[in-house]
C-alpha cells in the first residue's frame, strides 16, 4: 500500500508540474497577444517585458493558479473517501 501511495504521489507531482508549466505558458501567450494587439510588435521591447512580467507576477498571486493545486487535492480526497466508505462499518 506505501508503494502505491508512493507511486501515486509521484505521479500526481508530474502531472502538477506539467499543469503548472502548461497554465504559466498559456497566460504568458495570452500577455503577450494583448500587448501585441494594442500596439506595434516592435514597439519598445523594454515596455513589452515589462508589460509581462508584470502580468505573471499578477498571475502568481492569482487564484488560477492556486486551483492547479487540485491536481492533488482531488485525487487523493477521492482516495480518502474511498477508504473511508471501505472501511466503514455501515451499522
Amino acid at each position: 500500500m506505501v508503494r502505491g501511495a508512493a507511486l501515486a504521489l509521484i505521479v500526481l507531482t508530474i502531472i502538477f508540474v506539467v499543469v503548472r508549466i502548461y497554465a504559466r505558458s498559456v497566460r504568458r501567450e495570452a500577455l503577450e497577444k494583448e500587448w501585441d494587439a494594442a500596439y506595434l510588435a516592435d514597439e519598445n521591447p523594454e515596455a513589452r517585458a515589462d508589460y509581462i512580467d508584470r502580468g505573471m507576477a499578477t498571475y502568481e498571486r492569482s487564484l488560477a493558479r492556486r486551483l492547479v493545486w487540485l491536481v492533488y487535492v482531488i485525487p487523493l480526497g477521492l482516495a480518502a473517501l474511498t477508504a473511508f466508505a471501505v472501511n466503514h462499518q455501515w451499522n
